[in-house]
């Protein structure tokens, strides 16, 4: 058990700082989706982390023009030197709220937030797992899959 902890909690540091560059401010978590263990982590592995924002979008609520929400994946993989091989392990999610700037400083007006793309198939297809059309079946009504999420 200390070593999911420990996992989770460098994941959700990776997850953090991911946000914290896109938005340029604290984020604040807003959900955690459940743990995917591919392959076991063994004591003395030694652990590779990637992550990359999925989505950004301004919050469609009227009362929070402000508020933008960032999706942060985070993938653990465990990497073998002497046998020459990698293999992802985890798979983390994360929902940020961070908050967006203004035009002007004094304005009413913010910048718009980033467009996504996916940078290669897997991010592509990570996406499509998120934001395509089968997503309320796996994921339900949650502010994962708001309908303002594919821009």
């Amino acid at each position: 058990m200390i070593i999911i902890l420990s996992l989770h909690s460098i994941c959700t540091v990776q997850a953090h700082s991911t946000a914290y560059l896109l938005g340029a401010c604290r984020p604040r978590t807003v959900l955690i989706d459940e743990i995917q263990f591919k392959r076991p982590v063994e004591v003395g592995d030694l652990l590779r982390f990637r992550s990359w924002v999925l989505s950004a979008k301004a919050t469609p609520k009227v009362e929070e023009p402000d508020r933008a929400l960032v999706h942060v994946q985070v993938q653990a993989a465990v990497t073998k030197p002497e046998a020459l091989e990698s293999y992802e392990t985890n798979t983390f999610n994360f929902l940020f709220a961070i908050k967006r700037r203004k035009v002007v400083p004094d304005g009413d007006e913010y910048l718009p937030m980033p467009t996504m793309l996916p940078g290669n198939e897997e991010e592509a297809l990570q996406m499509c797992l998120f934001y395509g059309p089968e997503s309320r079946e796996r994921w339900g009504e949650s502010e994962f899959n708001d309908q303002e999420s594919v821009r």
